[in-house]
């Protein structure tokens, strides 16, 4: 039950991370979202990890640091689509990423369970009816599912499954304090190439106004405590049943976004978002 109540929580507070983010990037620049929640959520978890645990001894959190331009690379994409489509599309797709650290696995002599290839086709058939409703009608808020979110969604999925595949590296057979540091080390990454971005674009660096403070702040809080219980789980239960009670997430993203912003998915949309998220929850079983 330890594990399941940690994993359903984890599921929960990146789903809501996720459809904060997705709300504020309607508002305000996906790079300056990305750029204050993720420097904010910098600093909290260093600060608790340093206090709680002290310093890591492992190299291999290093690791973390390439896997966090990975994941920077994913999460502007990820936010790109959920700002121009409906996030009840976006967020079951992007949980796909298990289909990367699946193929990373088989680059690595590992081999997938059945289970995990079932997973990948139930989950390419999902995206396959998604694409199908591309040019369908739009939603109440003018959002659409074209192949700009298309591509970002893929491009979240690659971002995403390398992240994670490198992380799982870095952590090894490692205890807790190595995996949190890792994760701590990511956040770093993705936050260095979320800067570079930033000065690349030429973006103008603003302050949020009171409206965007709250929805950003609660993106860097709610992806750090979600963080730090999956490191928690995975460190002293089953990787199994966190993983894919963790993997729940879009649940949240796509319920938030129907009752609080009334988005509704035609049945083409709603039937391949169900087979993408079952796809996921599958892909995500360790072999």
């Amino acid at each position: 039950m330890y594990d399941a109540g940690t994993g359903i929580a984890t599921s929960v507070g990146w789903g809501i991370a996720d459809f904060l983010g997705g709300a504020a990037s309607r508002k305000l620049s996906v790079l300056l979202v990305l750029l204050w929640s993720q420097a904010l959520g910098a600093v909290i978890s260093t600060v608790c990890a340093a206090s709680l645990l002290g310093w890591p001894d492992e190299p291999s959190v290093a690791i973390g640091l390439i896997a966090g331009i990975c994941g920077g690379i994913g999460i502007i994409a990820f936010y790109t689509a959920l700002a121009r489509a409906p996030m009840g599309l976006v967020a079951p797709m992007s949980a796909c990423s298990g289909v990367v650290v699946m193929a990373v696995a088989l680059a690595r002599g590992e081999a997938p369970s059945p289970v995990a290839l079932v997973g990948c086709l139930i989950a390419f058939v999902g995206i396959v009816l998604v694409a199908m409703a591309e040019h369908g009608p739009r939603t109440e808020g003018g959002l659409h599912f074209d192949r700009v979110a298309l591509g970002c969604t893929v491009l979240t999925v690659l971002g995403f499954g390398a992240a994670l595949s490198l992380l799982d590296v870095a952590a090894g057979d490692s205890g807790l304090v190595t995996s949190i540091w890792s994760a701590v080390m990511l956040r770093y990454g993705s936050l260095a190439f979320i800067i570079i971005s930033v000065l690349v674009s030429r973006t103008t660096i603003v302050v949020p106004d009171r409206s965007a403070i709250a929805p950003i702040a609660g993106i860097g809080v709610f992806e750090m405590i979600s963080n730090a219980l999956f490191a928690v789980g995975a460190a002293y239960g089953s990787l199994v049943v966190i993983a894919v009670t963790s993997s729940m997430y879009p649940l949240t993203t796509a319920a938030l976004a129907r009752f609080v912003l009334g988005e509704r998915l035609s049945t083409h949309q709603f039937v391949g978002a169900a087979c993408t998220f079952g796809g996921a929850v599958l892909l995500s079983v360790p072999s």
